[in-house]
């Protein structure tokens, strides 16, 4: 019977040019029974404008086989959604795509395309709802938008089994794309599914002609920023340790340097994500391109069903794999970020104990493809599925990048008015990871030269988003790239840049009856203890009778003491006094006496300023400017 029938498809061509038309045979038709299945439907990314949606499988039954040189009969048949089609524009015409409709599951590499347009001999006029086709062995058929959310593939030459069960004519529509974001991802107990509904110019009968073809589900979760990460602490990429610090409010006083020459660095945050199901990220192609020419193959790729398994005809074809864009905005002046060009997922495999894990043991790698101040296009190109890993059971694909590596595997992202981008796309996966969930934690190096003086690095807090990339508006079939999706990422705040201030309250301060006050403060940063060292000018801040104007002291050197009067600095004051000092752990002494300058009545007082807890910065110890909200220095005296 299947030869019979491709024997009877030679013939459509011949029969139009005979000027038989297929509505004169249509009789043929009579009897015709189709079931219309799908097989188990995608799971789509809530984020997703052109998502793959599972194949709309016709298996058809009786009618009466056409014969000789008789007209097959010519069916148009329209495939409608609940949501827009978003298939790739693909051919002359502005509404043809590269959704497709086979005939009897052809093989790879013995697919005849019958396209939309003139092409490899096979010609299509469309004169209002009349169609004629010069189909010759044709058993794939193009589809042509008909509305924004349907698609009509004209003229299938349908030639009827007949009873024989085991025989049946298989008709398969793929390549279907659908923009989910429309939907909405399901919340508490809520379903939300894409339905595709088939019907056909002609009288037959097709059962279950609604179809779930795609289930909609949220394609990254647990977007966070985090001062350490459970998932990954050495070795990540390049021989480069981290040294995650105690938290991300950074102090504006301490310089954060990196060196090309050093082999440690401190991550100031972790950009973290988690696929919202196993599926959520992919590759371009398949492991074997081939397979995606294979009619009904599931596949865990950003392309489809590839016509006679290549690429190079377009139909099918994502332009890139899975691409993720982390948005930094709100970056304070002076301050520069730096991310690692390859970011292996966190999750852990048999055989590795503790929370390390390196590239080589990672069920996904994602590249830096672009660390940029606006553009998302990206100059990597993605190679064939060829090429060696050192991943067990994986496909490969390569690139190459215009991301310049700073030292240990970092890129420097760029900075323009407070944001930049970085973008990763999947470059490789193990056989396991479309059955498992992935994670990711981006560590990011904060780097700035401390001048406080000159308020750089400036103060303020930063924020994060990660979307899927590209984000776009175009939610209808076009040319424009594949996939695509919209932005749904809250801003999530990011690390702090915090002015390193000790404030020392002087509770009584005089230049009055005679009495003068000595002022002294000591930047104590130079210690046993390792503390970074930092200077700055302290503000004397005066409150009471004969206050004058606040006074800033010159720079205070780490390791000395700033000494002065208040006779120079508030003259005929009497009151307390605040001291603002640009650095942590400044402390004080003032000695109250009527000698100074000369013989006096022997009346003196000395005492210790109180230090006023600024809870943004940090205790003593070996790294200062990497602190805990909440952890500032605390004293009595």
């Amino acid at each position: 019977m299947a030869n019979f029938k491709k024997y009877a498809l030679a013939f459509a061509g011949a029969a139009c040019f005979m000027g038989i038309t297929g509505t004169a045979s249509a009789q043929n038709l009579n009897g015709l029974n189709c079931v219309a299945n799908a097989a188990t439907p995608y799971q789509v990314r809530a984020e997703g404008i052109t998502e793959n949606v599972g194949d709309v499988v016709l298996t058809c039954t009786g009618g009466t086989p056409v014969t000789g040189a008789a007209a097959v009969p010519l069916v148009n048949f329209t495939l409608a959604l609940n949501t827009q089609v978003t298939s790739r524009l693909l051919g002359a015409s502005s509404t043809t795509t590269d959704s497709l409709l086979l005939i009897d599951e052809p093989a790879n590499g013995s697919q005849v395309l019958c396209a939309a347009t003139i092409n490899n001999g096979c010609a299509t006029t469309f004169t209002g709802s009349n169609t004629t086709y010069v189909s010759p062995n044709a058993n794939v058929f193009q589809g042509v938008v008909s509305s924004s959310n349907a698609l009509t593939f004209y003229g299938i030459p349908l030639n009827p089994p007949g009873n024989s069960p085991n025989l049946p004519l298989i008709l398969r529509f793929t390549n279907i794309r659908a923009n989910a974001s429309a939907l909405g991802a399901p919340t508490g107990f809520s379903s939300t599914s894409i339905t595709a509904f088939v019907s056909s110019s002609a009288g037959f009968t097709i059962s279950n002609p609604s179809q779930t073809v795609g289930n909609v589900l949220a394609g990254l979760v647990g977007k966070s920023v985090s001062s350490t990460s459970t998932s990954i602490s050495t070795s990540i990429v390049g021989g480069l340790k981290y040294a995650s610090g105690s938290g991300p409010v950074l102090s504006q006083c301490t310089s954060n340097s990196l060196s090309s020459t050093s082999a440690t660095a401190t991550v100031a945050e972790y950009v973290n994500f988690t696929e919202g199901f196993a599926t959520a990220t992919k590759m371009q192609y398949a492991p074997s391109q081939a397979s995606e020419g294979v009619p009904g193959n599931a596949l865990n790729a950003e392309s489809n069903f590839l016509l006679n398994g290549t690429s190079a005809n377009g139909y099918g074809v994502a332009d890139y794999a899975t691409r993720v864009k982390i948005t930094f905005g709100g970056i304070p002046s002076g301050v520069s970020i730096y991310v690692p060009t390859t970011l292996p997922s966190n999750t852990t495999t048999t055989g590795v104990t503790g929370s390390s894990i390196t590239a080589a043991l990672a069920t996904e790698i994602m590249q830096l493809a672009t660390a940029t101040t606006g553009s998302e296009s990206i100059a990597f190109t993605q190679a064939s599925n060829s090429g060696t890993s050192n991943l067990p059971g994986t496909s490969t694909q390569t690139g190459a990048s215009t991301v310049t590596a700073f030292y240990g595997g970092f890129a420097q992202v760029a900075i323009a008015s407070g944001s930049g981008t970085a973008i990763y796309q999947v470059t490789q996966q193990s056989s396991l990871s479309p059955n498992i969930i992935e994670s990711f934690s981006v560590p990011v190096l904060v780097v700035y030269s401390a001048s406080p003086a000159t308020n750089s690095p400036g103060l303020g807090t930063s924020t994060v988003q990660v979307d899927f990339a590209p984000t776009s508006s175009t939610i209808t079939a076009s040319g424009s790239p594949i996939p695509r999706f919209i932005q749904t990422s809250p801003s999530i705040n990011g690390f702090t840049i915090a002015a390193c201030i000790t404030n020392l309250l002087f509770p009584f301060v005089t230049n009055q009856a005679g009495f003068d006050t000595g002022i002294a403060i000591a930047a104590t940063s130079s210690d046993p203890f390792g503390t970074g060292l930092q200077s700055g000018t302290c503000t004397l801040n005066f409150y009471g009778a004969g206050a004058p104007a606040a006074y800033t002291s010159p720079t205070v050197t780490g390791g000395t003491v700033w000494a002065t009067l208040a006779s120079s600095v508030a003259a005929g004051f009497q009151g307390y006094m605040i001291a603002q000092c640009k650095f942590q752990f400044a402390h004080g002494f003032a000695f109250i006496t009527d000698g100074f300058g000369g013989p006096g009545r022997g009346l003196s007082e000395g005492y210790l300023p109180l230090v006023i807890p600024d809870t943004s910065l940090a205790t003593r110890g070996a790294n200062p400017q990497t602190t805990t909200s909440g952890s500032g220095e605390v004293l009595s005296n």
